[in-house]
């Protein structure tokens, strides 16, 4: 069992690292219009690709080629295709709810009708994540937001890193299911999530509050 802790401790740290080089990427973007525009047509092809194409299959070549770029720029922006997927993570799923982690009091209600909308805007993306069985991959991305997030208002005394896992995985699953639903309904969605998040989170409680 040590073992098995050791590794997910290990990937809990691994995952920050990557995010923090990400997101100095993505600072770049903000001085560069150029590569930012590069890096939209380079994301929005490989979706447009994934109708067509198991994530597997798909080479940088077919990637630049739907972009109508050359390989040249793809290598200015991104090192292989899995950091293109995971920019496409960030940009579509994380990005817009990152803001909330900044909010000193967290409304549940609130907060979870913003990540349902998030999550049904991007329905085509997450059909692709899940035919090519890449949801691992989101769920990963989202214990950095789940920490910011839900972070200070889990309980005292607590080892937060294993609640945090747990909170990444069962909001991500639960939300990428719900958003391939046959009539999904964000307000819905956000009461059912509210309901189970509100007694883990004592501190974001406003009953609990002084």
């Amino acid at each position: 069992m040590e073992g098995a802790s050791f590794r997910i401790e290990q990937d809990y740290v691994m995952h920050f690292s990557q995010h923090e080089e990400r997101t100095n990427m993505s600072e770049i973007e903000h001085v560069n219009p150029l590569s930012a525009r590069s890096r939209d047509m380079l994301r929005d092809a490989l979706l447009s690709l994934l109708h067509d194409q198991t994530y597997k299959s798909i080479s940088i070549t077919d990637i630049c080629r739907r972009a109508t770029l050359s390989r040249q720029a793809f290598y200015n922006n991104y090192s292989s295709k899995s950091e293109l997927l995971h920019d496409c993570i960030d940009e579509w799923m994380i990005r817009p709810l990152e803001g909330l982690a900044l909010e000193q009091n967290v409304h549940v209600p609130t907060l979870m009708l913003t990540y349902a909308n998030v999550f049904l805007a991007h329905r085509e993306f997450i059909a692709a994540l899940t035919a090519n069985g890449l949801v691992s991959v989101l769920r990963k991305e989202m214990t950095g937001l789940v920490r910011a997030t839900f972070g200070p208002h889990l309980p005292a005394g607590t080892d937060s890193r294993y609640s945090i896992i747990y909170l990444a995985s069962g909001l991500t699953d639960a939300l990428c299911r719900w958003a391939l639903s046959e009539n999904p309904i964000p307000e819905r969605m956000a009461l059912t999530m509210a309901v189970w998040l509100t007694p883990l989170l004592p501190k974001a409680n406003p009953a609990n509050r002084e």
